[in-house]
């Protein structure tokens, strides 16, 4: 059977999930250097205690945020990247083994929700590739 539009859906939507790791990958180095980091944090540290209508308890609480920004961006990352594999995987399945490659689209799917249409792509190409069923064939018969 011609599996044709959970392959498409898979691609696209690997596509897309490959481009969101390449930003994150790209945001995580950024957020994740030191250097970055440092420079950033004083420069912000002093237009806040600049600012009257901020505490040093205020300061010390938007540092905090920002630190958990990185780990944020690479955990976000990573959960793409295995939701991705995962499409991958279902995509080369689709044609030959189709159960499987529905249930590793819809476990990617839910993994990645994250990152919106993907996510939706993959859950619709799983659902389709276990709904579908492929036309029976019967075999021709004599009539007498």
């Amino acid at each position: 059977m011609k599996r044709t539009g959970e392959l498409v859906l898979g691609i696209i939507g690997s596509i897309l999930l490959l481009i969101g790791i390449i930003l994150g990958v790209s945001l995580s180095s950024v957020f994740g250097s030191d250097e970055f980091n440092n420079q950033f944090q004083e420069e912000f540290n002093q237009e806040l205690q600049n600012d009257p209508a901020f505490s040093d308890a205020d300061v010390e609480a938007v540092g905090e945020v920002f630190g958990a920004l990185g780990s944020f961006a690479v955990g976000l990352t990573v959960s793409w990247a295995i939701a991705g594999i995962l499409g991958i995987l279902g995509t080369i399945f689709v044609k030959k083994k189709t159960k499987l490659s529905g249930i590793l689209f819809l476990v990617g799917g839910v993994i990645g929700i994250a990152s919106v249409i993907p996510a939706i792509l993959y859950v619709i190409a799983g659902i389709m590739a276990l709904v579908r069923k492929a036309p029976q064939t019967t075999e021709p018969y004599e009539t007498v």
